[in-house]
């Protein structure tokens, strides 16, 4: 694509994203689907496998039993072949210093060449711990493919990924959560967002996207400090 579509930020398609085997990790059930799941969605549809790791159970927000079983669903529906759950304590991510080495773990066994993580503009702390915890399994790895996706927050996204084609199977897949739709509908806020992020796009055809960082592994650290001292300085997470 060219012209103003390319601006602000660039939009792309799957074509831009190598294609091979894909691990995505998320904190929590749901925010595989919330956070990246129009890319889930499409690298299935391409023929990559898609690998989802769960840190936690989500036991903070629910029975975890229940919530990981509404994971393997929903990433099912998007054609995700296995979820594992790495069984950090929902709350205390931080506090296992174990979550990067298990990362590791299922990567030797599934050999991803895009990771797809939680970005260090994030507002919950199980969530940039996600990050830290991929920044330090992958060091050294400047031949992967290190993606970081929304949840909680907004950020700067490197690019867009047009997921135009596949939103509809992403609303399935957040359907599926049953036990969090109760308190909060990510349903529609979901789409909502994933809307909005085409508001600098001028292709009509072009209605929902996913916004990424495109980070190098061992630039992670560097990124969360940057976002935290920025927070300090907008009193926006004045404990930061």
């Amino acid at each position: 694509m060219s012209g103003p579509a390319q601006t602000f930020p660039p939009l792309h398609d799957l074509s831009r994203i190598p294609p091979g085997p894909v691990l995505v990790v998320a904190p929590h059930p749901d925010d595989e689907i919330i956070g990246c799941g129009g890319a889930i969605a499409l690298h299935s549809r391409r023929g990559d496998a898609v690998y989802v790791a769960l840190v936690s159970g989500g036991e903070a927000g629910g029975d975890a039993e229940v919530r990981l079983s509404e994971s393997r669903k929903a990433v099912s529906r998007l054609g995700s072949p296995e979820v594992i759950c790495l069984a950090a304590v929902d709350g205390a991510v931080a506090d296992d210093p174990g979550v990067a080495a298990r990362i590791r773990r299922v990567a030797e066994r599934v050999q991803p060449v895009v990771v797809y993580a939680p970005s260090p503009f994030e507002m919950h702390p199980d969530h940039v711990a996600t990050m830290d915890a991929v920044g330090v399994a992958f060091a050294g790895r400047d031949d992967l493919t290190l993606l970081l996706y929304e949840v909680n927050a907004e950020h700067m996204a490197s690019f867009l990924l047009d997921i135009t084609s596949v939103h509809a199977a992403k609303r399935e897949a957040l359907t599926v959560f049953a036990s969090q739709i109760g308190s909060i509908d990510i349903v529609a806020k979901c789409d909502a967002r994933n809307r909005a992020r085409t508001v600098n796009v001028d292709l009509p055809d072009v209605t929902h996207a996913e916004g990424f960082l495109r980070l190098a592994p061992d630039d992670v650290a560097a990124a969360r400090a940057g976002v935290r001292a920025l927070a300090r300085t907008l009193g926006v997470l004045p404990e930061a």
